[in-house]
């Protein structure tokens, strides 16, 4: 027999990737235009990879959003759930990968690592326990409205 999965967990698969997407991505902008401006570096091909990580972030909610639905739905459709997870899983790997090549493509991760410690010096740890916490105290109606939106958003 299957267990029903709590829905607030589907609701944490769309803002986790506020921690694991948007932010890198806003402390790596903020990275390579210090960089510009402080080493007159030309950062303009990471810059270009920044389109591609939305696109898959897209996709990773979207398959989140899709997640939500399908179990509700039909929550006995195991292999549409599991191929779901994989697609979801797939696009956040992706965006991951999208991010690491924006590193690369900077030639000086170490002046970004020092600017990336700046950036985040006080967005965490109050972000993420917060997040949890708006997470967990959730009803059925408060994720019904999360999924309920035109689009799910985040950053």
């Amino acid at each position: 027999d299957l267990k029903e999965i709590d829905p607030r967990n589907f609701v944490g698969l769309c803002e986790t990737l506020r921690v694991f997407i948007d932010n890198r991505v806003a402390y790596l902008r903020y990275g390579l235009e210090e960089l510009s401006r402080e080493r007159g570096v030309d950062s303009s091909a990471a810059f270009k990879l920044f389109p591609e990580v939305e696109k898959w972030k897209k996709m990773a909610l979207d398959k989140a959003r899709e997640l939500f639905l399908i179990h509700r739905r039909a929550p006995r459709d195991l292999q549409r759930f599991l191929i779901l997870l994989q697609e979801y899983s797939l696009a956040v790997y992706m965006a991951t990968d999208c991010i690491q090549r924006v590193w690369g493509e900077s030639g000086n991760a170490e002046f970004l690592v020092e600017k990336m410690y700046h950036y985040l010096y006080d967005l965490y740890p109050p972000l993420f326990p917060g997040m949890i916490a708006r997470i967990d105290s959730m009803d059925r109606r408060d994720v019904e409205e999360y999924f309920q939106a035109e689009e799910v958003r985040i950053g």
